[in-house]
């Protein structure tokens, strides 16, 4: 798995315009990864599930890159009917897009935050996989309202 995922983080960051920070840190996060390997019931947190076998029985080989190249089409038609809400819609885990038409325009704010995606430390696994294969990361600040 080890190659694979390397491999996987290779092809993901060649089309990307990260700057050599971001591509060190991002390569951090892989190794963290690799050496930690998924949550397993040796884990507190995970005392009840164990990742590699979930994967290994349900899912098979795991492939990590995703070709970002072109737009994912947003299907429309799996939006729940005559429901009025906001939207934020993933699709092959990049957010194609985001909708805050119910919302007051003056009250939110939506911020790339490429550049501190990797701000913060953690033990967990898990993150450090998405931190090394995320390519965005926004933060959608909500306003207070002041009555």
């Amino acid at each position: 798995m080890k190659e694979q995922l390397q491999k996987d983080f290779y092809n993901s960051i060649k089309n990307l315009s990260l700057s050599q920070k971001d591509i060190e840190i991002k390569k951090f996060c892989l190794d963290n990864f690799i050496d930690k390997g998924f949550p397993n019931k040796k884990e507190e947190d995970w005392k009840f599930s164990d990742l590699n076998q979930i994967i290994k029985n349900n899912i098979g080989e795991l492939s990590f890159y995703n070709d970002q190249a072109s737009t994912n089409k947003v299907d429309t038609s799996v939006f729940v009917d005559g429901l009025e809400h906001n939207k934020i819609v993933f699709i092959n885990g990049r957010i194609e897009k985001i909708d805050f038409e119910y919302e007051k325009k003056d009250q939110i704010e939506i911020i790339d935050q490429s550049e501190t995606i990797n701000e913060f430390e953690n033990s967990n696994s898990l993150s450090d996989l998405n931190n090394a294969f995320t390519n965005k990361c926004f933060k959608i600040l909500v306003k207070k309202v002041i009555s």
